[in-house]
């Protein structure tokens, strides 16, 4: 097996460790078992068991941030604005945080966890530059974005935890559901409402 094959079939274990077992019940010899692969294969290919954790987040970060950026230039090209881009920005990010339960799972444990310090946290502020600049004009001036768009995240996981844990079993929690939520909470802050108001 190549090394980047290798690495990917690392990391696919290791979210479904993660996803099943949690962070702390996480170990090398049960992402290398699932992988089918010898335990030494992962320091082959990463320097522990931290690093390969990271990387994982990393990646599933990275696809998080194209899927958001992805949908901020398809608006931006259609000229969409106001209530009506906001609706399909929060209801395609609700989508892709819902495609898959194990990566949705594992973003969240790790994002919460001791792993993503001060330091990853800036390193994350600045690969999301592009998003935060993209995102800005629907803001009024002033408005931090990088805290805006971290409450949207959290919001939507927060709630699509609830449906992956089976607690939504009246089928409340929807796109709908979650984007009046966000949206009622974002309004004052939002640039069009302002002008609205003017």
């Amino acid at each position: 097996m190549k090394q980047n094959g290798m690495r990917l079939t690392l990391m696919n274990s290791a979210i479904k460790v993660v996803a099943n077992a949690g962070l702390d019940k996480t170990t090398t010899k049960a992402i290398a078992t699932d992988a089918n692969l010898n335990e030494v294969y992962i320091y082959r290919t990463f320097e522990d068991k931290d690093d390969l954790l990271m990387s994982t987040f990393n990646s599933l970060d990275d696809e998080l941030r194209s899927c958001i950026l992805t949908n901020l230039l398809d608006m931006e090209q259609r000229e969409i604005k106001g209530e009506e881009s906001c609706w399909m920005f929060l209801e395609n990010i609700w989508e892709h945080i819902l495609s898959d339960y194990d990566k949705c799972i594992y973003f969240i444990r790790f994002y919460y966890s001791r792993f993503l310090d001060s330091y990853a946290n800036s390193v994350r502020k600045k690969k999301y530059s592009e998003v935060i600049e993209k995102m800005q004009p629907a803001f009024i001036e002033g408005t931090d974005v990088w805290t805006t768009l971290n409450y949207i995240l959290g919001v939507m996981f927060s709630f699509a935890i609830k449906i992956i844990r089976g607690e939504d079993s009246e089928g409340n929690l929807t796109a709908e559901y979650v984007f009046r939520l966000i949206y009622a909470a974002l309004q004052p802050q939002m640039s069009w409402t302002q002008k609205k108001s003017a």
